[in-house]
C-alpha cells in the first residue's frame, strides 16, 4: 500500500504548500486552490503538466481549459520550479520552451516566450525567485538571473544578470541593492 496517498494531490499543490504538509493542511490547500483564480490557475497548470507527460492531448485540454477558465495560456511543457505565484493569472502567457525557477512571482499579462523566428531557436530561462512585473514581456532565448526583478512594461531583450533589475522598453538593467526594496545603484 502506498505509504503516501497524497503523493499526486501534493505535486498539484506544490506552489501552495510544503512537502512535508500534513493532510489537513493539504486539503485546505485544494480547497482554496478551487476557488481562488490565482492558486486555480497553478493547479490547473500543474494538473495538464502532470497528464501531458502521460498523454499530450489531455495536457493540452486541460491548458485550454485553464485560459478559458483564468486567463492564464501557460504550455504545459514549460519547466517550472515549486512555489510558482501567479498573483493575477489573467493575460500570462508562456511557452513550451520556457524554463521557470523556484518561488517566482509572475504578475498579470505577462509574456515568456521564444521570438517567434523560424532561425532563432530559444525561449527564456527565468531564475529562482525572480519577481516580474505586470506587462513585462522576456522574449527570446535569453536568460534572467536569479534574485532579479524585472520591472511592469518592460521589455527583455538581452540576459540580466543575478541580483539585477530590468526596467524599459528595451529593458535597461541595473545592480540591484541587497535589499530588493530599496531600489538600484547607480
Amino acid at each position: 500500500m502506498n505509504s503516501k496517498p497524497f503523493t499526486g494531490i501534493r505535486y498539484l499543490l506544490q506552489d501552495q504548500i510544503s512537502p512535508q504538509s500534513g493532510a489537513g493542511e493539504t486539503l485546505r490547500a485544494l480547497l482554496r486552490g478551487l476557488f481562488v483564480v490565482r492558486h486555480l490557475s497553478t493547479l490547473l497548470f500543474r494538473a495538464s503538466q502532470s497528464c501531458g507527460r502521460r498523454v499530450p492531448a489531455l495536457g493540452a485540454l486541460l491548458k485550454q481549459t485553464n485560459h478559458v477558465i483564468t486567463g492564464a495560456d501557460l504550455a504545459w511543457q514549460a519547466e517550472v520550479g515549486r512555489g510558482l505565484v501567479l498573483h493575477h493569472p489573467t493575460g500570462v502567457v508562456w511557452g513550451p520552451g520556457v524554463c521557470i525557477g523556484r518561488a517566482c512571482r509572475v504578475q498579470q499579462g505577462v509574456t515568456l516566450g521564444g521570438s517567434g523566428s523560424k532561425t532563432a531557436d530559444g525561449s527564456p530561462t527565468i531564475g529562482d525567485e525572480v519577481i516580474i512585473g505586470a506587462g513585462a514581456k522576456v522574449i527570446g532565448p535569453v536568460s534572467v538571473g536569479s534574485n532579479s526583478t524585472i520591472g511592469a512594461n518592460a521589455v527583455v531583450l538581452s540576459d540580466v544578470p543575478d541580483h539585477s533589475i530590468a526596467v524599459g522598453v528595451p529593458a535597461r538593467t541595473r545592480k540591484a541593492n541587497a535589499d530588493r526594496s530599496e531600489g538600484v545603484q547607480e
